[in-house]
């Protein structure tokens, strides 16, 4: 692994002051122009990383439009293809950059040819939501048809959101993102029913993953971050009451520097996310800006997210790049950044990935 120096980000955003508070608009433009900046040579490091490396988990062979899981080593997974280049299609939203989203149409592709050449093999949800939201930036349709097909090819083994949720808790601490981003999957297809019986199972639930270690990390913060995002479409009495609990717990939860999990970038990225989806309020918009600030400050000179002691990770590259391109409102997007458009405006939802380890099988069969 090379190594890494880190730089300040361009400008420093206070959190003390909330994003999209009314403040100077030369203070709101230079906040906008920071985290621009910051997406752009996130994006542009993360395509310099996309590329042809060693299957992983066979040992033999490579994988195409995929990404190292530790920068450096040569190596790919399989289940962390999809949610490495989500980022990329998340960026093209907001800059335009018609190399962001021909990268996760690469990758996509491989996806599609894994997958029919192994009608039975496993499926990942991050690869599923990647095939969701390139359908819905590039309004191909054939995409989200292919993203269909291959739910019912999950839903066949749990016919109900509840057993999914079930089969989850396995997982331990990590059960509500896998459960997060197969609620998010589930609404992408049309489900809706089977998404919130998901949801209502893994909430009441709680109890059986939340503070439970699974390897020796516990990982609820990371699970509840990506709850919040992936509830945020689903209304109930029970899913409102869930949502504001976790809320609470995540806002108490923030450090000083405007991270969780003591500085680590993945879960500071999908908390994040879960507070974009949050309904406004001066606390919600200071642990934004304290997120936003914390993020955009460990940048690399490259563009990635790694530290002296956190090896830089491809998938988790992706990940904080897809947070940061959500804190753009859609409506503020930047027309046409390199004069060479491809694709007509896209009118874009914001939809969650799994977040994996190399070993990591959860949401997969």
């Amino acid at each position: 692994m090379r190594a890494k120096s880190v730089i300040p980000a361009v400008v420093v955003l206070s959190a003390a002051i909330s994003w999209l508070s009314p403040v100077a608009y030369a203070d709101e433009r230079e906040r906008s122009s920071a985290l621009r900046a910051g997406i752009v040579r996130a994006a542009d490091h993360q395509l310099s990383l996309e590329g042809s490396y060693t299957n992983g988990d066979t040992g033999a062979g490579q994988y195409l439009c995929a990404w190292e899981w530790e920068v450096g080593s040569g190596v790919a997974y399989q289940n962390t293809q999809g949610a490495s280049a989500r980022g990329l299609v998340e960026a093209y939203k907001v800059t335009r950059q018609r190399a962001s989203v021909v990268g996760a149409s690469c990758a996509a592709a491989q996806v599609i040819s894994r997958y029919d050449a192994n009608p039975t093999g496993r499926r990942s949800f991050g690869d599923l939501l990647l095939l969701t939201d390139l359908s819905e930036a590039t309004f191909d349709h054939t995409l989200a048809a292919r993203a269909r097909s291959y739910f019912e090819d999950i839903r066949a083994q749990f016919p109900t959101g509840a057993a999914l949720a079930d089969h989850d808790l396995a997982r331990l601490s990590l059960a509500g993102w896998d459960a997060a981003v197969q609620i998010e999957v589930a609404l992408a297809v049309d489900q809706e029913d089977y998404a919130r019986s998901l949801a209502l199972e893994v909430v009441a639930r709680r109890a059986d993953w939340e503070n439970l270690p699974l390897g020796g990390t516990d990982y609820t913060l990371l699970s509840q971050g990506a709850l919040l995002e992936a509830l945020s479409e689903l209304e109930s009495r029970t899913i409102r009451h869930s949502r504001d609990e976790l809320r609470r717990h995540l806002l108490q939860a923030q450090a000083t520097d405007g991270s969780w999990a003591d500085g680590d970038f993945q879960t500071t990225a999908f908390v994040l996310r879960g507070l974009l989806a949050s309904p406004d309020s001066r606390e919600v918009h200071r642990a934004r800006a304290g997120a936003l600030e914390f993020l955009l400050s460990r940048q690399t000179a490259d563009g990635g997210w790694s530290s002296p002691n956190l090896v830089e990770n491809g998938e988790v590259n992706g990940e904080v790049l897809d947070a940061l391109a959500a804190a753009i409102p859609h409506h503020d997007c930047e027309d046409d950044h390199d004069g060479d458009r491809e694709f007509d405006e896209p009118r874009p939802g914001h939809w969650g990935h799994r977040p994996a380890r190399p070993d990591d099988h959860h949401g997969d069969w």
